[in-house]
């Protein structure tokens, strides 16, 4: 039994286990020392970006590590994984999102009854950002950006039908621009009351349509990852491509704000170690039996 059990442990469980959040208080606790004057500001975006890159790459490989684990065990996985996938750097959402879809497959082979709504996701989102709330709350990097801090503690950035819908996509797909809603003009033979119920039913889907452009994770991901690859090949030394004036003037509190990148980072680390977790327990119960 004991050898049973070791493999359901390997030297990636404890990395794929080990919340991305780490890399957060560890930013917090080499700046405590800096003090929040004036004259640390010029800090801040140097200390954000290497935070940021930290995550991202953090990220990256727990992707990697679990799909190691996941091809050792299952199969299908090993041969879709070698043979089929093309994942690269496994930084884009399509990487990652192909990882959960096929993780989910995974899961439901262990357990048939498996459905992605065994993970309670009010709670984890609950997680996500109240853990970054207690890691960010007291110190002094949020004296910095703190407009942008209170604007993801409100979780106005976020919806909970904006992820884990189904087991083949983990975000909600963009918005398309030809589904937007179109107001009624109100026809001849219309009534009152008819014309109302048409207006009632625009009202309703219109708001629903905004609301999905404004909460869309898929949007702010593509956002993130435009930045990560703006970072990491630290093109921003040679490119000019400066954001136009209409761009900088429809821009909110959402736009290039860290802390929803943070928080976009750690709801995808918190969802892939539920599923993790779910793995485990399915394997562990496969094997007793």
């Amino acid at each position: 039994m004991s050898c049973i059990r070791s493999i359901l442990v390997s030297k990636h469980t404890d990395f794929i286990l080990t919340p991305i959040t780490t890399i957060l208080e560890e930013a917090v606790a080499a700046t405590n020392s800096i003090g929040d004057g004036i004259e640390t500001y010029p800090l801040c975006d140097y200390i954000l970006q290497a935070t940021f890159l930290k995550m991202t790459g953090f990220q990256e490989q727990k992707m990697k590590c679990i799909a190691w684990e996941l091809g050792t065990n299952d199969f299908e996985f090993r041969y879709w994984w070698l043979e089929k996938a093309n994942l690269g750097t496994y930084s884009a959402y399509d990487q990652k999102n192909s990882i959960y879809k096929e993780f989910c497959q995974v899961l439901k082979r262990i357990n048939i009854d498996f459905g992605i709504n065994e993970i309670n996701k009010q709670i984890l989102l609950e997680n996500t950002t109240q853990k970054i709330d207690e890691i960010f709350k007291d110190s002094n990097l949020i004296s910095w950006v703190r407009a942008d801090f209170s604007y993801f503690v409100s979780d106005d950035w976020i919806d909970t039908d904006q992820f884990l819908k189904d087991e083949k996509n983990m975000f909600v797909s963009m918005p398309n621009e030809n589904n937007r809603p179109k107001k009624p003009e109100k026809k001849e033979g219309d009534s009152e009351q008819g014309y109302e119920d048409k207006l009632r039913d625009y009202n309703k889907k219109y708001t629903i349509y905004i609301k999905n452009i404004e909460h869309n994770l898929k949007c702010k991901y593509e956002n993130m990852y435009n930045q990560r690859n703006r970072l990491a090949h630290n093109t921003l030394s040679y490119q000019q491509n400066l954001p136009t004036l209409t761009k900088l003037v429809n821009e909110t509190q959402a736009s290039r704000n860290y802390f929803i990148w943070f928080g976009l980072l750690t709801l995808i680390d918190n969802i892939f170690i539920e599923l993790y977790q779910l793995y485990q327990d399915g394997l562990e119960d496969k094997l007793d039996y």
